[in-house]
């Protein structure tokens, strides 16, 4: 189970940086809290779980954050958000 949640969240990042969805430094922070989170687990390491929690919750903490101060017009245009621009060619 704990390897099904760290993929998840690996895809969940890698297509929130993907979308250009949430800043870069988020997504790259839930995908390697995933991944320690699973390290952890494996190596019975109390501190990189710790680090893993500290890591997933910065990381969805401020996507959140910016979820929560959206106004409704910025749900209309979420990919160029604050200065995302939509990837090339999905325009």
């Amino acid at each position: 189970m704990g390897l099904g949640f760290a993929i998840g969240m690996v895809l969940l990042a890698g297509g929130l940086y993907r979308a250009r969805a949430a800043q870069s430094w988020a997504a790259v922070l839930v995908a390697a809290g995933a991944v320690l989170d699973v390290v952890a687990s494996v190596a019975y390491a109390n501190w990189i779980g710790i680090v893993a929690g500290a890591f997933l919750l910065v990381g969805l903490g401020s996507i959140g954050r910016m979820v929560l101060t959206e106004t409704d017009e910025d749900w209309e245009h979420t990919p160029e958000h604050r200065g995302f621009r939509p990837l090339p060619g999905t325009r």
